[in-house]
């Protein structure tokens, strides 16, 4: 599972109101430590409209920069942070813990718009490259003239998946929102609903003459002529979208919507091999062992030509080693007969309870769903 913690920071930016971990953090996936700041709206434009700008949106990355970070290097503020933090855990702990902007934006009397697309994929902090935490809280509507985005590398409809970062869990890889109409702002409870009201989530610019038609009709009408100027999206790859409405979720286009994407693997390539995995670490390990000589070798061009020598023939062998196991895990999915695959079933299932239990990437258990190995015997002998 995840474990997210939330706690203010300073207001002079100076650190996070949470103490230390004085517990046991057992099966945790992932760890996030949000440090959120508020950003008052209340009385902007009339008391009404609580836009969120392209200004304010500025100061609110400079402002997670400073406190932890800028992408790829942690503030020195963030390093004393992880330190106390991860003073009494093991270090499987600190390996999955991630310091996380948290940015709260809230309208106590009025709405909160967002008019120009707000596009957060290059929005990361810290030297894991952590995304963060968006709460918009206003006691009036959210009205969203234009696209709320992350997991994709701009804010466009054709813009692609961003790949995986390396540096933090799988299952934190973008930006997670709460969106919320009709806040009670006197709650602890960040999604609080006012009773008696009916705020509404609005999504997306309605068209002016009914429904949202391309402009040149028939046969030859395009998607993409329709939807130019109604591509009003909510959108996120790994994050969660939480929606809280006193009245109603709204979406004024057939355009308008609201999911997340997941992220890009690192590495497609198949890992088992006549039904029993080649653990997935020992390409990955070999991998990076290749991508640190070459990385490397340069560097220590001044070592003796002996030792250099054993250092290039070393990376040579270690590329073979890769593409022969890759080979190999392509082509035994292929070739694979059926005599045996009771016994290599049983095999398989013991395999994967030893490994449940030890570090290993696989997982029994995942957002409440159990795991488990099915196969089937088959007297095809391609499989």
């Amino acid at each position: 599972g995840t474990l997210h913690l939330r706690a203010p920071i300073m207001a002079d930016l100076s650190d996070i109101q949470i103490g230390s971990f004085d517990t046991t953090i057992t099966g945790a996936s992932s760890i996030a430590v949000e440090g959120y700041r508020a950003y008052d709206l209340t009385g902007s434009l009339g008391d009404t409209k609580g836009e969120i700008t392209e200004t304010l949106r500025s100061t609110i990355a400079s402002d997670a920069s400073t406190f932890f970070g800028a992408s790829g290097g942690n503030s020195d503020t963030a390093n004393v942070i992880l330190s106390r933090l991860t003073a009494n855990q093991e270090s499987a702990v600190t390996g999955i813990l991630n310091l996380a902007p948290g940015v709260e934006i809230i309208n106590r009397s009025g709405d909160l718009t967002l008019d120009t697309d707000w596009d957060l994929s290059e929005l990361r902090t810290g030297h894991n490259m952590a995304p963060g935490f968006l709460t918009l809280r206003a006691a009036g509507d959210l009205i969203f003239n234009a696209s709320l985005s992350d997991g994709f590398k701009n804010a466009g409809n054709t813009a692609e998946l961003l790949s995986q970062n390396d540096k933090s869990p799988a299952n934190f890889q973008s930006w997670s929102y709460a969106l919320v109409a009709g806040s009670d702002h006197s709650s602890a409870d960040s999604i609080a609903l006012k009773t008696s009201i009916n705020n509404k989530i609005n999504i997306g610019k309605s068209f002016p003459n009914g429904p949202n038609i391309a402009p040149v009709p028939g046969a030859n009408a395009q998607t993409s002529e329709a939807l130019q100027g109604y591509y009003q999206v909510i959108r996120t790859g790994s994050g969660d979208i939480t929606m809280a409405s006193a009245g109603d979720l709204i979406l004024r286009n057939q355009f308008a919507s609201v999911y997340t994407a997941g992220v890009g693997v690192l590495d497609a390539t198949p890992t088992s091999i006549a039904g029993v995995p080649i653990l997935f670490g020992v390409i990955t390990k070999l991998q990076k062992a290749v991508d640190f000589l070459n990385q490397n070798i340069d560097k220590i061009s001044y070592v003796n030509a002996t030792t250099l020598a054993i250092l290039i023939l070393l990376r040579e062998v270690l590329d073979q080693v890769l593409s022969l196991l890759k080979l190999l895990d392509i082509l035994a999915q292929y070739c694979y007969p059926s005599d045996g695959q009771e016994q290599i079933s049983i095999e398989l299932t013991a395999l994967t309870t030893q490994q449940s239990t030890q570090e290993s990437p696989v997982i029994p258990n995942a957002n409440g769903f159990e795991m488990g190995v099915i196969t089937e015997v088959t007297d095809n002998p391609l499989k």
